[in-house]
């Protein structure tokens, strides 16, 4: 059975990475375990905040509600995903 890392988010944006997606965090994509190519499609399309070396969804922590920072999410989420290869088996 394959091991997947997976990349996900919180409503706040922030951005993290795992074995697997936290109850109430959004998934944002996922890669082979030990792939870089998910870190690094993830690290193209976020927001940097160098203070806190921290990885955001853009768009979404100055959201003005939850529904604009779903669709912040779903920009970036398809921005990510036209990215990474396309895994075996797995539709275009």
């Amino acid at each position: 059975m394959m091991e997947y890392t997976y990349a996900y988010c919180w409503l706040s944006g922030i951005i993290e990475f795992g074995r697997q997606v936290p109850d109430g965090a959004l998934a944002i994509a996922r890669a082979p375990k030990g792939s870089r190519k998910l870190r690094t499609a993830v690290s193209t399309w976020a927001t940097h905040d160098h203070e806190t070396n921290t990885l955001l969804v853009p768009g979404m922590p100055a959201a003005l509600n939850p529904y604009h920072a779903i669709q912040a999410f779903r920009r970036f989420a398809d921005l990510v995903d036209a990215d990474l290869p396309r895994e075996e088996g797995q539709p275009s």
